[in-house]
């Protein structure tokens, strides 16, 4: 069986298609990113506090990066939104 044209195989496809993230979507989603900036002890607070109250799941965050200069760290998330 062949594949269907709408789908895009690693072997049909010839280069990465960027996912832009700041376009509007017409399902009515948009992108969110939270920045936690801290020691590890307190992103790592943070990530347990949010998970409790039902926000994100611990494996949502990256990993904790050294920020820039500053002594401290940086753990990213992303996530689409259903706007009202």
């Amino acid at each position: 069986m062949e594949p269907k044209g709408f789908i895009q195989t690693l072997e049909t496809t010839d280069r990465a298609v960027p996912c832009d993230r700041t376009a509007p979507r017409a399902d009515g989603r948009e992108w969110i990113e939270i920045t936690l900036i801290g020691s590890p002890n307190a992103i790592a607070n943070t990530q347990r506090v949010l998970q409790l109250r039902g926000f994100a799941q611990l494996y949502e965050w990256s990993p904790l990066q050294p920020a820039a200069k500053t002594g401290k760290f940086i753990s990213l998330m992303r996530r689409l939104l259903h706007l009202a």
